[in-house]
């Protein structure tokens, strides 16, 4: 990128003025015009408040976190707040948008090993499911997509996409004989990503999001058992089991196929 360095003066800080080289960088701008210090620091604090928010619905819900605690913590002023953000429903469209980006991406990054679609599948729930886990942004993302009343216009885009990247996978499953040709993948793909939604919520009422990894396991074996062709059940169940590594005992899969602890 081209980079220029201008006088005080053409940046509005003294009259005819050069800049000091022992601080050049807070005088660097692009070919735009923009100074680059001012647009990082500009960027940094959009991304705390952000992050912040996140924070505040998570340990709060949308309800009870108000924009005054947005501002408190993240340390911001007001005005730089409603600098970058109209209003608490601008904020929370921005986290779902950044959750959003962020499990695509991880999804595809997995899909980019090549593996088989079953193993492909339950390695997406898992990492989706311990991203809400460690990253604030994701958490707050899974609970305002989960509450339709947070917005008068519900964003339907991360469950629209979940949907997309379950019915490939499934597809490709069907394919490769792990799964039963008969079932609808539509249907299965709605009904998964629906299911995981009310785990997520279970979860989160009952035991604070403690036990997602448990719960999420379980079913993924529940789903196993339904979709996947008999003879590779047992295989698949383990897999969901070493692929979670939850820390309560889990149901399994018996030799007749029955679910059991």
């Amino acid at each position: 990128m081209l980079v220029l360095y201008l006088r005080r003066s053409e940046i509005g800080v003294g009259i005819n003025e050069r800049v000091s080289p022992s601080d050049p960088e807070r005088f660097k701008v692009t070919v735009e015009g923009r100074p680059v210090a001012r647009q990082q620091r500009s960027q940094k604090t959009r991304d705390d408040i952000v992050v912040e928010a996140a924070r505040l619905i998570n340990e709060r819900t949308w309800d009870h976190a108000s924009m005054k605690d947005f501002t408190r913590n993240a340390g911001v002023t007001t005005g730089a707040v409603y600098f970058h953000f109209a209003n608490k429903e601008a904020i929370a469209l921005t986290i779902i948008d950044e959750y959003n980006k962020r499990t695509q991406r991880d999804a595809e990054e997995i899909l980019q090993q090549h593996l088989p679609a079953m193993e492909t599948i339950l390695l997406t729930i898992a990492k989706f499911t311990r991203a809400i886990l460690k990253d604030p942004i994701v958490q707050a993302g899974a609970r305002l997509t989960s509450q339709p009343l947070v917005f008068d216009n519900p964003p339907v885009l991360p469950w629209t996409a979940w949907s997309t990247v379950h019915v490939q996978n499934l597809t490709r499953a069907i394919q490769e004989g792990d799964v039963k040709p008969e079932i609808d993948v539509d249907r299965y793909a709605s009904y998964a990503i629906g299911t995981y939604a009310g785990v997520f919520i279970f979860s989160g009422l009952l035991n604070g999001l403690n036990d997602l990894l448990e719960r999420v396991s379980d079913l993924s074996i529940i789903l196993i058992s339904s979709y996947v062709v008999p003879e590779k059940q047992a295989y698949w169940a383990q897999r969901a089991l070493e692929i979670c590594d939850a820390t309560q005992p889990p149901l399994q899969l018996s030799t007749s196929g029955r679910l059991e602890r």
